[in-house]
């Protein structure tokens, strides 16, 4: 019985895969483990985590639920955005009995309705008269640059449910409005061998480095430049706020997602200054109009650096099931 009330979940990131057990009831992590998502095949990832953590897989789990950074078509099998392996159902039946994809990004907006973004910074409470909360009835865009960058959103009316929809806006086309972000462009075309940019190609570690890198001709690791003295006041926090602040702004107007923004994801978490800079707020609630400024300004913008959001939120899937 004790076998039965426990389930096994993960979140398989571009740089990094989370593994943790969970009790249905009540919901509580029993342990976790992280391993690099590096390797030829997840076989590799799933004996990495079985070696780090031997007790999470002690005994074969009833249900397995993966939140994987792809597009989750079915059941079988999942190709993820960020690695060159092909994750199927089969790979984990060793450790769980039955397993469930689910998009990383959703993970994350579940995570919302549980205790994990109790914590999370309010960035910008809105023009509302009351401190909003991240829990109460309405519809939410989850945003994340880490990898890669993703998008989900929570949706609730006052008689129903809550429901989650998954998407890859981090894969929709980068727009570039000056001729400088055009000759950054070419640059990042040039360096990513591409005729097109994606939002994650600016939007990501990955991204700030080539961001930093066309700015000040310096090739660097994100952290490091992240940790240099100043970055909150250079160019290159400057520009990959505004081009953050411009994302959120296009994906609440194509959303409407009128009860605000949750900002997590690698990226901010290890560099608040990247949402606080105040280019990310003017992009955010710049309006074409007043009446479209002043809705973009009455959104509440939240910010959780949680690093188990992930884990947390196909724990609260997994529990539903």
């Amino acid at each position: 019985m004790k076998n039965q009330a426990r389930f096994l979940v993960a979140d398989i990131g571009g740089t990094h895969c989370r593994f943790a057990l969970f009790s249905a009831a009540p919901l509580r992590m029993l342990g976790q483990c992280r391993v690099p998502s590096a390797g030829i095949s997840f076989d590799t990832v799933l004996d990495r985590a079985r070696l780090a953590r031997p007790a999470l897989f002690e005994h074969k789990a009833q249900l397995c639920v993966l939140a994987v950074a792809g597009i989750v078509l079915g059941q079988h099998s999942v190709a993820l955005s960020n690695l060159p392996y092909t994750i199927s159902a089969e790979q984990c039946q060793a450790v769980a009995e039955k397993v469930v994809f689910i998009n990383d990004f959703a993970a994350q907006a579940y995570a919302c309705l549980g205790s994990a973004l109790q914590g999370a910074a309010l960035l910008w409470a809105g023009s509302g008269a009351h401190k909003p909360k991240v829990v109460a009835a309405g519809r939410y865009a989850v945003i994340g640059a880490g990898t890669g960058l993703g998008t989900a959103f929570l949706h609730k009316e006052e008689h129903t449910g809550w429901q989650v929809f998954a998407s890859e806006g981090g894969h929709a086309t980068l727009p570039l409005l000056s001729r400088e972000e055009l000759a950054l462009g070419e640059f990042l075309c040039q360096r990513k061998g591409k005729d097109f940019l994606y939002w994650e190609d600016v939007l990501s570690g990955s991204g700030l480095a080539l961001l930093h890198e066309w700015l000040t001709g310096e090739a660097s690791q994100p952290q490091a430049i992240t940790a240099q003295q100043g970055f909150a006041r250079s160019k290159t926090c400057a520009l990959f706020a505004l081009f953050y602040g411009r994302y959120c702004h296009d994906v609440a107007l194509q959303s409407l997602s009128r009860s605000g923004i949750v900002l997590t994801g690698g990226v901010a978490a290890a560099c608040p200054a990247l949402v606080q800079h105040p280019a990310f707020a003017k992009a955010l609630h710049c309006g074409g109009t007043p009446a479209y400024a002043a809705w973009l300004r009455s959104l509440p913008l939240w910010h959780s650096s949680h690093d188990d959001t992930g884990l947390w939120g196909a724990a609260h899937y997994a529990a539903s099931l």
